[in-house]
């Protein structure tokens, strides 16, 4: 709601939810998908991060029952993330905003309404790499997360001034925050807010 208040930036629409508390098990999140397989939809935790079920690859029961597991994680006990202690599990089924299976999330870190440096990560469901971009001047960070590889090319989208614009708006209200984006076809679309990423303790390479 707060991020559709700005115009340029789209949401996913959500379709459904699936709540994990109150002992529901995996024979009930079958039943619960069973309508929204074989269309245009994925299905994601919000108690993780990265795991993702596309609805319309005819996922295997397997790659169902993974992602089922998955979103049990306590992500306060996993990555002491205190906003999480508390925070009711859910699967959140939403509308699948990839094109051909691909998904570049650009990941902007801003301070008092500042953007600082943006962390994109290209493919993030087929060849995954991750690049950083001091924004105060373009200039490649020579640095990355540790376990992901810098691509070999990559080039930056046309509308990231638009991107970062979009970033600081939606950034307006906090002193700090990581305002998660998608670059779709030219479309500015919002993923999410994240305030404490890893608790500070991601590793860098």
């Amino acid at each position: 709601i707060y991020a559709r208040s700005f115009p340029g930036i789209h949401v996913a629409e959500t379709v459904d939810v699936f709540h994990l508390d109150g002992g529901r098990n995996l024979d009930a999140f079958h039943r619960f998908l069973a309508p929204h397989l074989g269309r245009r939809l994925v299905a994601k935790p919000t108690h993780s991060s990265g795991p993702i079920l596309f609805l319309d690859s005819d996922p295997s029961d397997a790659e169902i029952a993974a992602l089922f597991t998955s979103s049990k994680i306590d992500f306060f006990r996993y990555k002491r993330e205190t906003q999480y202690r508390g925070l009711e599990k859910k699967i959140i089924v939403e509308e699948n905003i990839s094109v051909d299976g691909k998904l570049s999330d650009y990941k902007f870190y801003l301070a008092r309404g500042v953007a600082l440096y943006c962390s994109m990560i290209f493919d993030r469901f087929t060849d995954l790499s991750n690049a950083k971009v001091d924004l105060s001047d373009m200039s490649v960070i020579d640095t990355g997360f540790t376990g992901l590889k810098f691509p070999t090319t990559f080039e930056l989208p046309a509308n990231l001034p638009q991107m970062v614009e979009a970033a600081r708006l939606l950034s307006g209200e906090f002193e700090f925050v990581r305002v998660d984006l998608y670059e779709v076809e030219g479309r500015i679309y919002f993923g999410e807010f994240t305030f404490t990423p890893s608790a500070g303790c991601d590793p860098m390479s």
